[in-house]
This record gives structure tokens, C-alpha cells and sequence, in this order.
């Protein structure tokens, strides 16, 4: 037995002078650390260049792009970020972008920061700054506005048409309560409708002529309820005085020969 013993320790110093051994030849960690290839961590800053009551335009630019997979800023109404809406860049691949950031609320202060994502999964932010939007002009239902249509995506979502085109919007002579609505879908057509100046809605009857298509002839108005499966006998359209806002609820465009698809209209008072 005590030959066994020894023979184990015996065996042991021998792995051990081997591991010391293996520990003499490797390479010093500092050695090691200047072979590697080390990015450098990004800065940020933004600016504003322009805003209103609701939105704001801002600028923001990074010093390189090696070490970015995405960038953008924060923003938030509390100096400490609680609960800030991050916005991030369209591109990662160039320097400098403009960046909107819309829903805002009227004579208010928001802080602004930049942030880059690295390549490492690290957050860094760039220094703070603030804008305070403007107060929100008061309109009349009457004149012109700025359209934008939304359709329905296959996936059941709804997207920004990417044009706009003017609508107007006007009393029937005489009436305080009847109004004429001019060129909803871009079409160049009148259609009327019944305003409650209370509730602020605009109500439009279905079945009036929106466009005439080349190949589809004459297109009509069907208002659509929320779930999008059955045709309504009229549409609300919801007009806010605070900035000047109308909104139509859900529509189809169906023509003779054929239809399309399901839209809703949002327009700002020029």
C-alpha cells in the first residue's frame, strides 16, 4: 500500500511540473491584449432643426460606424429619461440623418439625448439638450387641408400612402351644419356631409362618388365599421379645433367593375 501511495504523489508532481511548465511558455496577457484590433466607442449629438406645437425635425450625428449596429434619440417630458420613447435612425450606415419625432403635446418641454448601440450590445448616450414645442394655433372647421391616406396592409396593419394632396372643406351656403367635403381620396369629387360643432364630428353619408377611375369607372364611398367586415351607412369623421385636425374613420372605394381595399384619411389644416 505505501508503494502505491508513493507512486501516486510520484505521478502528481509529475503533472504538476508539467502544468508549471506549460504555464512558463504562454504569452503575457498585455502581449496578447495589443494584437487585438479594439473599436473605438462612438459619441453622438443631436440638434433640433426645427419644431412645432406637435413634432419635431432634429439632426443627429455620430463620430464613426465600425462600432454602431444602431443609433438614434431618446426623448422624454422628465429630465431623467423616465419612461423616454426611443427613436432610432432609418440607416446605420452613414453619419449624420434627420430624425421626426411626432405626437407631442403643445407648449411642453421634452429632453433629448442621443444613444448609439455598439457592436458589443453596449448603450451609450451623447449630453442632453430640451426644446419646448409652441402653443397650438385654434382653427375653424372651414378651409384648406393637408390629406394623407392610410391602406391596409396584408397583414392586417395600416401604412402611410407616402403622398399628400389638398382637401377642402366648406358650409353649404346659408347652413351652419351642412358642409361640402372636396377631392377625399384625391379624387377631385364633392361629397357632403352633416357637421355637429358639439362633438365635433363631420357625418358622411355612403355611396357618393369619390373618383373615376380609366379601368374601374366610377368608384363610390363605403364606410367600413372598426373590424373591417361590413359596409356602414354612413362615416364619422372627427374634426379637433386644437391644431386644426380631421380624421375619417375606416372606408372602401368600390367601383363597377371592381374595388379598392379598406383606407382611413387623416388631414392638418394648412
Amino acid at each position: 500500500m505505501k508503494r502505491i501511495y508513493l507512486s501516486i504523489i510520484a505521478c502528481s508532481a509529475i503533472i504538476l511540473g508539467l502544468c508549471c511548465s506549460c504555464n512558463d511558455t504562454m504569452d503575457d496577457k498585455d502581449e496578447v491584449e495589443s494584437g487585438w484590433s479594439h473599436l473605438p466607442n462612438p459619441t453622438a449629438t443631436v440638434s433640433v432643426t426645427e419644431s412645432t406645437y406637435c413634432d419635431a425635425l432634429l439632426k443627429v450625428t455620430i463620430s464613426e460606424l465600425d462600432n454602431v449596429i444602431e443609433y438614434g434619440v431618446q426623448y422624454s417630458k422628465d429630465k431623467d429619461f423616465v419612461n423616454g420613447k426611443y427613436v432610432a435612425a432609418s440607416s446605420s450606415d452613414v453619419t449624420e440623418t434627420d430624425i421626426k419625432v411626432t405626437g407631442l403635446d403643445e407648449k411642453t418641454t421634452y429632453y433629448l439625448r442621443p444613444y448609439v448601440i455598439t457592436r458589443s450590445n453596449i448603450t451609450i448616450f451623447g449630453e442632453p439638450s430640451s426644446l419646448t414645442t409652441a402653443a397650438a394655433p385654434i382653427f375653424a372647421l372651414e378651409g384648406t387641408y393637408t390629406a394623407t391616406d392610410f391602406s391596409r396592409d396584408e397583414d392586417g396593419s395600416f401604412v402611410d400612402g407616402g403622398t399628400t394632396y389638398k382637401v377642402e372643406i366648406a358650409f353649404v351656403a346659408g347652413s351652419n351644419t351642412e358642409v361640402n367635403i372636396i377631392n377625399l381620396w384625391d379624387g377631385g369629387e364633392t361629397i357632403s356631409g352633416t357637421y355637429d360643432a358639439e362633438t365635433g364630428i363631420i357625418t358622411v353619408g355612403q355611396n357618393q362618388l369619390l373618383y373615376t377611375d380609366p379601368t374601374y369607372g366610377e368608384c363610390f364611398l363605403k364606410p367600413v365599421n372598426n373590424t373591417i367586415t361590413n359596409y356602414q351607412p354612413e362615416m364619422s369623421m372627427k374634426f379637433v379645433s386644437l391644431g386644426g385636425s380631421l380624421t375619417t374613420g375606416y372606408y372602401s372605394v368600390v367601383c363597377s367593375l371592381g374595388s379598392f381595399g379598406f383606407f382611413y384619411t387623416t388631414m392638418t389644416h394648412d
